[in-house]
């Protein structure tokens, strides 16, 4: 008796999805370097160090900020602290971006702390882990995407046009290399915002 297995639907999107991921997931780690939390970067993140660490979120002393340029090439120019109407020193950028990076943050102190590393928020532990936990939010914003591109195109169509959004364009840089900068959570929350708005219409 000849017994007939259910045929496979094939699903093109969801295979490029996983083939986009593993490519972004790639070049992401081969592309990691000792300096990530640079220039705009260390203006989002200087937040987490400075409440969680340095315990100085009023930035009442700078001298733990310039010992970490003395340590770390973090900027050219430290203007990613600005000056208040009293004179005071304030942080340049708002905390927005920082609230994504906290859970990596607190995993890559715990990395730091049992690893001899040190724990001052800007050692290769820090670098390495904010940079690769950043590509979760990647993930999430193409998961989004294909369930969008999916209420309006075939599978085969909604394929295609992750494919070329991600290898034709420069979202491939931003989710990339440069996948700690503003561009890569503003993507996610996009694509969130949208799928919860069409949610929202048709309920």
């Amino acid at each position: 008796m000849k017994i007939q297995l259910p045929a496979l639907r094939k699903n093109y999107s969801l295979l490029g999805l996983f083939t986009l991921i593993l490519i972004i997931a790639g070049i992401r780690i081969i592309t990691l370097i000792d300096n990530e939390l640079s220039w705009d970067v260390f203006g989002y993140y200087i937040h987490l160090p400075a409440m969680f660490i340095y315990k100085d979120y009023g930035l009442n002393d700078l001298s733990w900020i310039h010992r970490l340029l003395e340590l770390y090439p973090l900027t050219g120019s430290l203007y990613q602290i600005s000056t208040g109407p009293e004179g005071n020193p304030i942080f340049f950028f708002l905390m927005g971006v920082s609230f994504f990076y906290l859970p990596w943050f607190f995993l890559a102190h715990l990395l730091a702390l049992f690893s001899g590393y040190p724990a001052d928020g800007f050692s290769l532990p820090y670098q390495y882990t904010l940079a690769i936990g950043a590509v979760t939010y990647t993930i999430l914003g193409l998961v989004y995407l294909r369930k969008i591109l999916l209420n309006f195109f075939s599978d085969r169509i909604t394929a295609i046009v992750m494919i070329v959004l991600v290898l034709g364009t420069n979202y491939l840089h931003f989710m990339t290399v440069k996948n700690l900068e503003t561009a890569n959570i503003l993507f996610l929350m996009v694509t969130l915002i949208t799928w919860n708005t069409m949610q929202w219409h048709k309920h």
